[in-house]
């Protein structure tokens, strides 16, 4: 949880092709680690891990169209001559970004709670809805669409249950206004307000210099702050820059 690094920032799984490398992770939370390069799991080059109740939460990595494809969340790696097969079951994948889960080898998932959907037997796309995920808590609600939803009747995730229902409502945000024009290496302030059924957690604030064609992530905060300043350096300023602001509950 919370780690920094370039590839996989918490699980980075390689070989050579003549070494069996197939472990097994069971009951494992992968959550808000940041990788440069690939986000929190990247498996690659005859890599045959399988992960079995996971959770895999909140991860990101940069939005720069890199070799990887800017996967937050899961990466599978191989090419003709390099295999690489990867089991997931019983595995949420959710809110990872930019993007959540990608495959270029072989990714076999069942059972599992994927963001976006993905092929495979029982596989579902729904908001696990967690205890507090944005206070460090991943256990399931009582309402929890994940709860009996995994193989053999099992639930979905490295954890059970741990509150009651809950209100999985997103929080209401106002982005206030932004100046019409600035100069380079100029600081802009954002400023908004939110509002929620339930107390407010986390804001991620992203940037985009192209009409969000991609985007960057630069911080998250606490969202009960409100503002955030941006230091304008020379190359980002341009007429067609957007900023994209999500707030989260608790």
């Amino acid at each position: 949880r919370n780690n920094t690094s370039d590839h996989g920032a918490r699980v980075y799984l390689t070989s050579d092709g003549t070494t069996d490398t197939s472990p097994v992770f069971t009951n494992v939370e992968i959550t808000n680690n940041y990788g440069s390069i690939s986000g929190a799991v990247h498996l690659r080059d005859w890599s045959n891990a399988t992960f079995v109740n996971a959770t895999i939460f909140g991860n990101t990595t940069a939005s720069d169209n890199g070799t990887y494809g800017d996967v937050g969340g899961v990466i599978v790696w191989g090419s003709n001559d390099i295999t690489t097969v990867a089991t997931f079951i019983n595995a949420i994948v959710y809110d990872n970004g930019p993007t959540n889960m990608e495959n270029f080898a072989t990714l076999n998932v069942s059972y599992s709670d994927v963001q976006g959907g993905w092929e495979g037997e029982n596989n579902i796309d729904a908001n696990p809805i967690f205890c507090n995920p944005y206070g460090g808590d991943f256990t399931l609600a009582q309402n929890s669409p994940c709860l009996g939803a995994g193989q053999y009747g099992s639930n979905i995730g490295s954890y059970g249950v741990g509150c009651e229902t809950t209100n999985d409502e997103s929080p209401t945000v106002t982005i206030g206004q932004l100046v019409e024009s600035i100069g380079t290496s100029d600081t802009l302030v954002l400023n908004w307000t939110a509002s929620d059924n339930n107390s407010l957690a986390m804001a991620q604030i992203f940037y985009s210099s192209n009409s969000l064609e991609s985007t960057d992530f630069l911080s998250s905060i606490d969202a009960e702050l409100g503002t955030y300043t941006f230091d304008i350096p020379d190359y980002e300023i341009t007429s067609y820059s957007a900023f994209i602001i999500e707030v989260f509950d608790n």
